[in-house]
């Protein structure tokens, strides 16, 4: 990942960092759109076509237009298997050095290893990525709505949010 503007948050005392166009699309598609043919409209192509290959892979078409977009309907969801998970896709694009320095991989009990980063590294590391290029703006609540979070409630995932439940 080239330097970009980041978005950042806390989850459950962990930061998370991501870029603010997928953040903001993510947030579109968990909690943006009331129907099918909105999420036709509304989503970017290639997020669009994930859908529908998606819904293929299991012999399905996407609902009638009119009817209400329900993501629990798309393969993958109701695992925590789809959309991305922000604190997973931090293990791509962070540096490993800032990895060690400042957060762990960690072992979720289904989805795979997501970065743990604690708050307490705010400032410094935030430094440290404007420092390297990357803009970074606080919001909490775009990036607990990208993450599968409820944006005013701490303890409660959206309906199919990955969360950050590890495995010790």
């Amino acid at each position: 990942m080239s330097a970009q503007t980041l978005v950042y948050g806390t989850i459950d005392d962990a930061l998370v960092f991501i870029d603010r166009d997928l953040a903001q699309e993510l947030a579109l598609l968990r909690t943006g759109i009331g129907t099918w043919g909105q999420a036709r409209e509304l989503l970017p192509p290639r997020r669009w076509q994930d859908i529908v290959e998606r819904l293929e892979g299991w012999e399905k078409e996407p609902p009638a237009s009119a009817e209400p977009f329900d993501l629990s309907q798309i393969p993958g969801y109701d695992d925590g298997d789809w959309p991305e998970w922000p604190a997973q896709l931090m293990l791509d694009w962070m540096p490993p050095e800032l990895i060690a320095r400042f957060g762990r991989s960690t072992a979720s009990v289904l989805n795979g290893d997501f970065l743990d980063i604690a708050a307490q590294h705010e400032a410094a590391l935030v430094t440290v990525l404007e420092g390297a290029g990357w803009t970074c703006i606080k919001d909490n609540a775009l990036v607990r709505t990208a993450s599968g979070y409820d944006p005013g409630d701490r303890e409660c995932p959206i309906n199919g949010g990955s969360g950050l439940a590890s495995v010790s």
